[in-house]
């Protein structure tokens, strides 16, 4: 298993946002932003053997920062 912490952009407010991820052996992989504790990805094995990413997450803070909900 592996782990790395990594920059995700900065908020408005000029707070820096990062990205926790984790990957096990097969591929699979979660990306946790320290923005809320938000779930940004989760890519998991499919039937193809690929990965696929079945979070519908967005590509940087600021469009996190944006959405209201």
């Amino acid at each position: 298993m592996q782990t790395q912490l990594f920059s995700f952009g900065r908020l408005r407010d000029g707070t820096k946002a990062l990205a926790a991820q984790i990957e096990n052996d097969s591929g699979a992989s979660l990306t946790v932003l320290n923005y809320g504790a938000t779930v940004q990805a989760l890519r998991v094995p499919n039937r193809s053997g690929g990965l696929t990413d079945v979070v519908l997450g967005y590509d940087s803070a600021e469009e996190y920062a944006s959405n209201d909900s």
